[in-house]
């Protein structure tokens, strides 16, 4: 039986550091200047939402996974020696805060 690898960016974080709702996006190229074009940006590779009232010491995590996204790539494998060089040059993430 061949082991399958999954490749995902794995998120934590305190949610009183952010104070409110907030959204952690994904990218596997440059993020882009405008966050409205963030959804629809093809760099785009997922996201992870985090919606509170609270503001204590909570830690929030989870996971986007990435294999999908880096098979679309035109990446033809998920050996490490071939994704942990792409991903060390292409993950990039940013957080937006949801307005109330």
């Amino acid at each position: 039986m061949l082991a399958h690898k999954e490749w995902g960016a794995r998120i934590y974080c305190k949610v009183s550091e952010v104070g409110g709702s907030f959204s952690v996006f994904i990218f596997l190229g440059d993020v882009p200047t405008e966050p409205s074009r963030w959804l629809n940006d093809p760099a785009f590779a997922g996201i992870f939402d985090v919606f509170t009232e609270g503001t204590g010491d909570f830690v929030a995590h989870g996971f986007v996974y990435l294999n999908r996204v880096i098979l679309e790539r035109s990446i033809q494998s998920l050996e490490a020696d071939v994704v942990v060089p792409f991903l060390k040059q292409r993950l990039n993430w940013a957080v937006q805060r949801v307005r109330s």
